[in-house]
């Protein structure tokens, strides 16, 4: 489990506030050496870091005011990864 922080993910508009810019994820997480869709985990939204045995509710859309106060959490998937990095992309 990650935090999506504003080093990750961050935009600014210096006529709007981080409540009201709004990222809507476009596709499903996959992994960029995957030549078949397979499950890459899920983005979050939780106020506290989440435990791996509890079952969250998958978001499909974000403010960056949620990223800024560290409520945007990435989850991996359930089956095990292996001990190489891998790299998740998303449309939003």
């Amino acid at each position: 489990m990650k935090a999506i922080t504003s080093n990750i993910l961050g935009f600014t508009d210096s006529d709007t506030k981080a409540d009201n810019i709004y990222f809507h994820i476009l596709s499903d997480l996959h992994f960029v050496d995957a030549f078949e869709m397979s499950d890459a985990g899920q983005l979050i939204l939780s106020d506290t870091e989440p435990h791996r045995a509890q079952a969250y509710p998958r978001t499909d859309s974000f403010t960056q005011l949620d990223v800024e106060k560290g409520r945007v959490w990435y989850l991996p998937p359930k089956d095990d990864l292996g001990m190489r990095d891998r790299e998740v992309h998303l449309l939003y």
